[in-house]
């Protein structure tokens, strides 16, 4: 019987434990997060990231894993959201080009919250280079931490004033 017991409670024990596949999903941005912005012709936003070894970007009870390629899709396709949503089309005769690129994400428990930060290479069609870092705090669960992170990227991308004054040249 107490051996019954040791195995059972062994089991609870590493419930908690194990991988999850980290697969972005939307944070939804709130209209009023991006201002709106000129566009000077039509944009193609794209994934230069290649690499896809998995990655740990959460250790816990539970390891959170994925890879950057698979994040930097995820980013591109809200990317490409927003920018239908926020930009004002001033000329349709320019292709623009905004080749973006995580190259670090990361988050780490505390006792009563998570912070998550995540580095992002942004290249633009001309030639510049930006990069953007976000970090924030959450008393949330990992999956609104990660992605609400992508969010901030998103938005913190579509505010970087080389980025605006690219897209409305």
């Amino acid at each position: 019987m107490i051996k019954v017991v040791v195995v059972v409670c062994a089991a609870i024990l590493l419930a908690g434990c194990g991988t999850v596949n980290y697969v972005p999903q939307e944070y939804v941005i709130s209209a009023e997060r991006i201002p709106n912005f000129d566009v000077n012709g039509s944009v193609l936003v794209q994934n230069i990231q290649t690499d896809q070894e998995q990655r740990k970007f959460f250790s816990g009870a539970a390891d959170w894993t994925g890879d950057y390629k698979t994040v930097t899709d995820h980013l591109v396709m809200q990317l490409n959201k927003e920018i239908a949503i926020h930009g004002k089309v001033i000329g349709r005769d320019k292709k623009k080009v905004l080749q973006v690129k995580v190259v670090q994400l990361a988050a780490v428990q505390h006792a009563f919250h998570f912070t998550s930060s995540m580095q992002v290479n942004v290249k633009l069609g001309d030639g510049a280079e930006t990069t953007v870092r976000v970090s924030q705090g959450s008393p949330s669960d990992m999956w609104r931490v990660l992605n609400g992170t992508l969010a901030l990227g998103v938005i913190d991308i579509l505010k970087d004033p080389k980025v605006k004054a690219y897209l409305a040249n």
